[in-house]
């Protein structure tokens, strides 16, 4: 699951919970598979500056998730 927060994205895992910092985000872009648009999902990938790439898969409704997204970065 992920949060979008003021100023980071939390994205949590069974095991694990990682911080994103709006900052370190350098582009982001989002991807919607044949088997991923049936069920109206997709992958979120967010570019950070260190070039390291972080993945929120699973996203339902990535297009309207990509949006806030990006009023959250710009």
């Amino acid at each position: 699951t992920y949060e979008f927060d003021e100023s980071e994205i939390i994205i949590k895992t069974p095991f694990s919970k990682k911080k994103i910092m709006y900052s370190t985000i350098d582009d982001a872009f989002f991807s919607i598979g044949f088997l991923a648009k049936r069920f109206h999902c997709g992958s979120i990938y967010l570019i950070l500056k260190d070039k390291k790439v972080e993945i929120i898969r699973d996203v339902p409704n990535p297009e309207e998730v990509f949006e806030i997204l990006k009023k959250k970065v710009i």
